[in-house]
Order: structure tokens, then sequence, then C-alpha cells
């Protein structure tokens, strides 16, 4: 899956603050309370069949910044066993 996905949505591409492509994947997203009611969060996601990708064209559109990449070590947020 990640190497799809970094074909389709380059990371270095994503990361450039002046570059239209957004993305984002994966359980977790950090956002600051102000760049989401700029982008019109939740509405703005409401109808997306691939919201964290919309969420991140979203902030783009109102000037915010987006790191996607990969990280070394994950923890599970899950509010329930596995």
């Amino acid at each position: 899956f990640v190497y799809f996905f970094s074909q389709l949505y380059p990371f270095r591409r994503v990361n450039r603050p002046a570059s239209r492509t957004a993305a984002a994947a994966g359980g977790c997203v950090l956002l600051r309370t102000r760049t989401a009611e700029a982008a019109g969060v939740p509405d703005v996601i409401r109808q997306s069949v691939i919201d964290d990708v919309a969420l991140s064209r979203a902030v783009k559109r109102v000037g915010g910044r987006i790191w996607l990449g990969l990280a070394d070590h994950v923890d599970s947020v899950r509010p329930y066993p596995a």
C-alpha cells in the first residue's frame, strides 16, 4: 500500500507548501483547530470517499502546512483490544 500511495502522492511534493499535491493517510492526523476551522472541517470532508486526502486538500487550500512521511515507530491508538 505504501509503495503505491507514494507513487500517487510523492511525499516530497506533498510536503512542499507551494505544491498543489495534497495527501494524508492513516488513522491519526494532527490538525490545528484554527486550520480546521478555516478549512471548513468537518463539512468539507463529509461527502468524501477518501476523507484524509480531501482533508489535506482543504488544509492546503487555506494555506495550512502538511507533512506526509513514514514513521520509524508506531503505537496503537485503538480504544479496544485487537
